[in-house]
C-alpha cells in the first residue's frame, strides 16, 4: 500500500575546478615519461653499442697478422716500419719472431734473417691489424711472386681502399681498388713504430737475448 509520498532523489553537487590538478598529473605523466627514457636509454642497444657490456672499455692485445681477412675491403698507414725477422713454422702456423740490430748478429750462423716490413691496416668495419709482409730480396734473378705482390697490394691501401686475395694458379696476391670508395676516412691506432715494436715485444714475439725461446730452439740450446 502506498502513502502517496515520493521519495525524493539526492541533489547532484558540483565541484568548482581551478585546473590545478591537471597542471599536477600532467607533471607527474611527464616525469613518468622522463623516467621511461632514461631507463630506455640505459637498456636498449643502440647500433653503436658493443656486442656485449663494456666492450667499449675492454683492453685487447693488439692484432698481429700475416694476412688481412678474405676478401676485405682496407685501407693502410702511410708509416710503415721494417725490422730483421725469421718465421718459425708450428703445425699450420707461421709465427713470426723479430730480432734487434744488437741481437741479429747472434742468429747469423743457424738463422736466415730476412727483412720484414710492417703495415698497419684497418677494415671497414674498423679493426686495426698490423700486417707483416717480407721484403723480396733485392737483386735477385726471379723475385718472389708471392712477396712481390703483396708488397704491392699493401703499398697501394695506402691511397684507397683496397682489396685482395690469393691465387695460387698465378703464384701471387691480386688486388684491386674496392668498388666503393665511400667507407670515409680510415682510423688507425695511433700507435707509432716504436710503440708498435713494444707490442711486439708483449707478446714474445721480439727476441732480444739468448733467453728467447725461439733463439734456443735455433740454437740448439733448450734446456
Amino acid at each position: 500500500m502506498t502513502t502517496g509520498k515520493t521519495e525524493q532523489q539526492p541533489k547532484p553537487t558540483f565541484t568548482v575546478v581551478d585546473g590545478t590538478d591537471d597542471v599536477e598529473q600532467q607533471h607527474n605523466d611527464e616525469a613518468v615519461l622522463d623516467e621511461y627514457e632514461r631507463l630506455a636509454a640505459n637498456t636498449i642497444l643502440d647500433d653503436d653499442d658493443g656486442e656485449e657490456p663494456g666492450a667499449k672499455d675492454e683492453i685487447a692485445a693488439p692484432l698481429i697478422e700475416k694476412n688481412l681477412p678474405k676478401f676485405a675491403n682496407f685501407m693502410s698507414s702511410s708509416v710503415t716500419f721494417a725490422l730483421w725477422g725469421v718465421t718459425d713454422r708450428q703445425g699450420m702456423d707461421d709465427l713470426l719472431v723479430v730480432v734487434t740490430k744488437s741481437f741479429a748478429p747472434e742468429f747469423e750462423d743457424d738463422v736466415d734473417l730476412r727483412r720484414v716490413r710492417f703495415f698497419e691496416t684497418v677494415t671497414t668495419d674498423g679493426v686495426v691489424r698490423l700486417v707483416w709482409c717480407f721484403e723480396p730480396e733485392k737483386g735477385g734473378r726471379k723475385p718472389n711472386s708471392w712477396l712481390a705482390s703483396k708488397l704491392a697490394a699493401l703499398e697501394h691501401s695506402q691511397k684507397q681502399w683496397t682489396t685482395m686475395r690469393s691465387r695460387k694458379k698465378l703464384q701471387q696476391y691480386t688486388y684491386r681498388p674496392s668498388r666503393r670508395q665511400d667507407y670515409g676516412e680510415p682510423k688507425f691506432s695511433g700507435r707509432t713504430p716504436v710503440q708498435w715494436v713494444t707490442e711486439l715485444r708483449k707478446m714474445g714475439m721480439l727476441a732480444e737475448n739468448k733467453d728467447h725461446p725461439y733463439f734456443k730452439k735455433a740454437t740448439d740450446t733448450e734446456g
